[in-house]
């Protein structure tokens, strides 16, 4: 999203965050908090790319981006390590023997997390560290002269240690002391429930002797709790009380309203330009469409507008007549549709189950009810409940998520029976167009 314009004033958002950073303790660690999609990995982007234009102008160390699902481990150490000691020149790097002891260190703690598996995290590394001491032996020889370095004892406290030593000798070899060291983690709710924790303690625990950095998180809060719930085997988990103990200052985004995503979604629209297919009274119908579309957060998001606008471009290329968009109706239900098939794919497959069945239009506007009811909280009468059970019951088992039931209800009612079939109307035109 950086290339089209800063429709969600994310670059405001960026150099806010920039400026907190200047103020903060040394070692402090700030989240990014939003729902899934909403933008948090465009405004760590925004932060990266200010603060490498600001370093190559200055003695500002260029920040660090670590994406911990890339590894599949739970192990935040090592690519972090990995990536401070490959900035150092070779020469330095052989004569840095504080250096090396203290990389050393750290790479023994995050080989020994990885090879002893996801479900541990940082406070029992201490018993852990000698069975990962070869394999970290045999890494560390790649980078630098052999030596030798006791396992300290106190395990925690001397990782703390190791990496306030690696990033002050870091940043007294690259000649950066001026600025701290700016850590950007991303894509930590695509990692295991275990994993998320892991790495989250692991920061903590990091920072407990005040580094020369910051840590500057993504999160879904929502998905922390129940990583938690998960990795701790509990019921239920006060995920704020979690959260507040392992970061200094969390920043939550704003949620979006229909003015916001408009004008980002008319970029997204026209960023490889109008399709000929398309006359301007059609594109002026579906931009109108549009508030009535995405009405909840599970589609009003970055995210799912950049993957409706790109099914939206491939539709359009892929015929010659938009008849898709001759009334608002159907410029509604094209649109509600795509938003379908990118946030509920379990839905599209009902969509298709019922293409392949006669299903009368009656029962399937009763199926579509039922599901929405189900998820939007509404109790349907029982008769009207048993009417219906022996045909969805049968059905695929879609998302449970409370935006579903409120996005069915929202189109049920600008188009009764009739949207359900223009929606399976639709679905198996686009199938037969590979959409």
């Amino acid at each position: 999203m950086k290339d089209l314009p800063d429709s969600l004033s994310h670059d405001d958002i960026a150099r806010t965050l920039i400026r907190h950073l200047i103020y903060l303790p040394k070692g402090s660690v700030i989240a990014v908090q939003g729902s899934w999609g909403r933008g948090k990995t465009d405004i760590l982007e925004r932060v990266n790319s200010i603060l490498r234009q600001a370093a190559s102008s200055s003695r500002t160390p260029p920040p660090a981006w670590i994406n911990p699902w890339q590894y599949g481990v739970p192990d935040l150490l090592s690519p972090l390590v990995i990536e401070l000691i490959n900035r150092v020149g070779p020469e330095d790097r052989r004569n840095a023997r504080m250096l090396k002891s203290a990389a050393k260190t750290l790479l023994r703690v995050g080989t020994s997390i990885a090879i002893q598996g996801a479900s541990l995290v940082v406070p029992v590394v201490g018993p852990l560290m000698s069975g990962a001491t070869k394999p970290v032996d045999d890494f560390i020889q790649e980078l630098f002269e052999t030596g030798k370095t006791e396992t300290p004892y106190d395990s925690v406290k001397a990782m703390a240690d190791s990496f306030r030593k690696l990033v002050d000798q870091y940043q007294k070899l690259t000649n950066s002391q001026d600025h701290p060291l700016v850590i950007l983690v991303d894509d930590l709710d695509r990692c295991l429930p275990d994993h998320q924790i892991a790495i989250l303690e692991s920061i903590h625990f990091l920072t407990s002797a005040g580094a020369n950095c910051h840590f500057l998180v993504a999160i879904d809060p929502q998905l922390v709790a129940q990583a938690a719930i998960s990795h701790y085997k509990v019921n239920s988990f006060d995920t704020e009380q979690f959260l507040d103990k392992l970061f200094d200052l969390r920043i939550s985004l704003q949620y979006l309203r229909s003015e916001q995503t408009l004008s980002l979604f008319r970029s997204l629209l026209g960023s490889s330009g109008k399709p000929a297919s398309i006359s301007s009274s059609q594109m002026k119908r579906l931009l109108s469409t549009f508030p009535d579309v995405f009405i909840v957060p599970a589609v009003n998001n970055p995210r799912v507008m950049t993957r409706v606008a790109r099914r939206m471009q491939l539709l359009f290329l892929e015929t010659e007549n938009a008849r898709w968009l001759n009334s608002d109706p159907d410029a509604f239900a094209l649109l509600s549709w795509a938003c379908i098939c990118e946030r509920w794919s379990s839905l599209r497959v009902v969509f298709q189950i019922v293409n392949t069945r006669t299903i009368d239009p009656e029962s399937l506007y009763e199926i579509i009810t039922e599901i929405k009811d189900r998820y939007s909280g509404i109790t349907a009468p029982q008769e009207s409940r048993a009417s219906r059970r022996s045909i969805v019951e049968r059905l695929p088992p879609i998302e449970r998520e409370p935006d579903l039931g409120l996005f069915l209800a929202n189109s049920l009612n600008q188009g009764n029976d009739r949207i359900v079939q223009k929606w399976v109307s639709l679905d198996a035109e686009m199938c037969r167009a590979a959409l």
